[in-house]
């Protein structure tokens, strides 16, 4: 008698653990359900260990297949399972696939220029062009005129603009932050006083330039498919031509170490 109650409670839990559907999702998860309603946009399902409990609702461009408690298997996205890593990939290019970025660099603002920045992400999504473009607060009539300023390359408080050329590399693509580094060049003029003496005391306005190499890295983050915030922070080197600044024929061609920093906020299309 106790072996025959054994045998039917033995076939009864085999048919409950049997009574059961399994749900592959696009992030890599494996989910043990009962599939409820499958509509042509969504599928409704409840966890098979709480089927008295809540309905849960996921869109169907998250699941790769379904293979119900009798075995049969309806695939939802084409294609063999992948590993984690490749699906979370997929899943990243289908949802933030765009390639171009417009930002607006928020610190650059605080040190008296605006800045703006267009950006255009490779196919691979590994690599990336960003082309920067600088006018001082001054040279907009956005600030009063400084006499002149300590930094005399890409923040000299009476920059007339700055551009150049940046390529970054993005180890990690499937990532909602990703680390980016990369080397960029900058091009840009100012404005600078110099103090002459003919009897008297002369003030003269004259234009400056300058040319750097800057090293940079920071993150980028992507809150949505639309909106990038990113921060960075580069070193290089800088060469100035401003032959009469204050008389001092050295200031030629003198180098300058150069600290670049930035927080971009920008529209991804």
């Amino acid at each position: 008698m106790f072996k025959f109650i054994c045998i039917i409670c033995f076939s009864i839990t085999s048919n409950v653990l049997c009574a059961q559907d399994t749900l592959y999702k696009l992030n890599g998860s494996i989910h043990i359900v009962k599939i409820i309603e499958i509509s042509s946009s969504q599928i409704k399902y409840k966890q098979n260990t709480n089927l008295n409990g809540p309905v849960y609702v996921i869109d169907k461009t998250h699941v790769i297949k379904i293979v119900y408690e009798n075995g049969v298997t309806e695939k939802l996205i084409t294609g063999t399972f992948e590993s984690k890593n490749t699906l979370e990939k997929k899943y990243f290019e289908k949802n933030y696939p765009k390639k171009n970025n417009i930002s607006l660099n928020v610190f650059d603002l605080t040190q008296g220029s605006v800045t703006m920045s267009y950006e255009y992400k490779f196919q691979s999504g590994h690599f990336s062009l960003k082309s920067p473009l600088s006018v001082g607060f001054i040279e907009l009539g956005l600030a009063d005129s400084a006499y002149n300023s300590n930094d005399r390359t890409y923040y000299h408080r009476h920059k007339i603009f700055s551009t150049g050329l940046a390529f970054y590399f993005y180890p990690s693509i499937r990532k909602k932050v990703q680390y980016f580094v990369g080397p960029s060049f900058e091009y840009g003029q100012f404005k600078y006083w110099t103090l002459e003496y003919y009897n008297y005391y002369k003030i003269n306005r004259e234009k400056g330039s300058y040319t750097a190499f800057i090293l940079e890295n920071g993150i980028q983050f992507h809150p949505n498919m639309f909106l990038s915030i990113s921060m960075k922070i580069g070193v290089g080197y800088a060469v100035i031509k401003a032959e009469k600044l204050f008389g001092n024929p050295y200031e030629t061609n003198n180098g300058n170490l150069n600290v670049r920093g930035g927080l971009s906020i920008g529209y991804k299309f």
